[in-house]
């Protein structure tokens, strides 16, 4: 993947920090919307 080749880490500051952020809230959206499909249909 792309992050083992990223030169930033999540403690690099405000960049690695909204990078991950927001990387790690978008895979929990994309998880919960699985869940929520699969409970619906």
């Amino acid at each position: 993947m792309e992050y083992t080749n990223a030169t930033f880490t999540i403690a690099d500051g405000v960049y690695g920090s909204v990078f991950y952020t927001g990387t790690g809230l978008h895979f929990l959206h994309m998880v919960m919307l699985i869940v929520m499909l699969g409970i619906c249909y």
